[in-house]
């Protein structure tokens, strides 16, 4: 019963958010026009290894939703 935590394991550790590279790819037409260095200051805050920082899904999901509207949407989620 001894679990493994993977989030700091290089392997994995972006395993829980998405990368700079995810939102590019995957949703780069909800995210045209977007203010990307804001977008890293409000939601790319997630990094375990020191290697790469992942963004909040969940808010970034939001921040779509809401028509690119930054907020501190974890706040609300709390």
């Amino acid at each position: 019963n001894q679990l493994t935590d993977i989030t700091i394991d290089n392997q994995y550790s972006s395993i829980c958010g998405y990368t700079e590279t995810d939102l590019r790819e995957s949703f780069g037409d909800h995210l045209e026009g977007v203010d990307w260095d804001a977008l890293r200051h409000w939601y790319n805050g997630y990094n375990w290894t020191g290697s790469e920082t992942v963004y909040n899904p969940y808010d970034i999901l939001l921040f779509i939703g809401k028509g690119q509207v930054f907020r501190n949407y974890w706040f609300e989620t709390g």
